[in-house]
């Protein structure tokens, strides 16, 4: 997908991502998540909204990332004349470990689409409560695991 094309996707859509990534970021501050505001992400051709989470047993931040995905990129656009776009909101831990992801049609023929009014749409299918949450529990998941592994007898 050319920039000009990406451009009228983020120009739709990235209000609404805005609005949920603050509110994710209103729901960790009240479980007591440490992190950064909101802030604009650029990955060359995917680019959104993010934060970092600063959890006393990881050695840098956690990033979380709502991010508009590129079709070509990423290899669900179905004819290269119309670019398809999705959605993808992720969780990347120290090191870069996979704390989980989420996606709207993900897995489905449906994931990437032409209209910029349905990622709109599918920013709405998020529930940014019900996100923040999951997000937790993933870190709270991934701490405990590395606080077993520091336990255990080493041979």
């Amino acid at each position: 997908m050319t920039n000009d094309q990406y451009t009228v996707f983020e120009a739709a859509a990235k209000p609404s991502m805005q609005q949920a990534m603050a509110a994710i970021y209103a729901e960790l501050q009240r479980l007591g998540v440490e992190c950064d505001t909101p802030s604009d992400i650029d990955h060359d051709v995917e680019r959104g909204i993010g934060i970092e989470i600063h959890h006393p047993g990881a050695e840098c931040a956690i990033g979380v990332e709502f991010m508009l995905t590129d079709g070509d990129a990423r290899a669900f656009t179905a004819e290269q004349r119309e670019p398809e776009c999705g959605l993808l909101l992720s969780v990347i831990g120290p090191g870069g470990v996979f704390l989980g992801d989420w996606s709207p049609y993900n897995y489905s023929d449906e994931v990437g689409t032409t209209d910029p009014e349905e990622i709109v749409r599918r920013v709405g299918l998020m529930t940014p409560v019900d996100l923040a949450r999951s997000i937790h529990e993933r870190i709270l998941d991934w701490a405990a695991r590395e606080s077993d592994r520091a336990e255990a007898p080493h041979a």
